[in-house]
């Protein structure tokens, strides 16, 4: 238990490290062919790209069977507790920093109560929190699949996880580079879109890691 607490600790830093690097990679979006800059930029941002799916990942490996830990109400109040009223406590005080302390309307606070409201709800309040929107929706997400037999999750998750790289990756990638000119919009699984593959393909490795530990031991 504690060599796997440390595994995902570790990956856990790795990931904050990434992030890190992400956020003060803004050069990146601003594109110059002539800025030598630009290249190394280009670089950091492939190579950290792994930062906010692999937190997604780490969702998986700790929250899918969270049923043999505590029930479903702990399980929303301590997202709740955790991870909601700090996104809505902070996006709030940048929101009121970004519009009130930095703007340049005087110390007058111009923003209307819908603009304000959609700030909370595209994770706009503070720049690099879009994040937790889609985190949210994963959090929401897990009690329906929590639910699952245990001995049919992995197959269940095995099968999502093909058809997401097929219908969502690997066909529409092809279709692009190929320029095969394929109507394909019509070809995506709702039930495959968004970050969901994300926890799902984290909880399958973290098993899969887990069997082989079994086995070497």
């Amino acid at each position: 238990m504690d060599r796997e607490v440390n595994e995902l600790d570790f990956i856990n830093i790795v990931s904050t490290i990434g992030a890190v690097f992400l956020h003060v990679n803004n050069c990146f979006w601003s594109f110059s062919s002539t800025e030598r800059y630009w290249a190394t930029a280009n670089v950091i941002e492939s190579v950290f790209y792994f930062a906010v799916p692999l937190f997604f990942m780490l969702c998986g490996v700790t929250l899918i069977d969270y049923r043999y830990k505590y029930s479903t109400r702990d399980y929303i109040k301590k997202r709740f507790i955790k991870v909601f009223i700090p996104y809505i406590f902070w996006s709030i005080i940048g929101i009121i920093w970004t519009h009130l302390i930095f703007s340049t309307n005087q110390g007058v606070f111009k923003i209307s109560l819908k603009e304000f409201i959609n700030l909370l709800l595209s994770g706009n309040g503070i720049r690099y929190f879009w994040f937790f929107i889609p985190l949210f929706m994963i959090y929401i997400s897990i009690p329906f699949i929590a639910f699952l037999e245990q001995d049919k999750k992995l197959t269940v998750f095995k099968i999502y996880i093909l058809f997401y790289i097929v219908m969502n990756a690997a066909l529409p990638f092809f279709n692009n580079v190929f320029q095969l000119g394929l109507n394909l919009t019509q070809w995506r699984i709702p039930i495959l879109e968004g970050f969901m593959v994300y926890p799902l393909l984290g909880y399958v490795i973290n098993c899969r890691c887990q069997v082989k530990n079994v086995q070497i031991r």
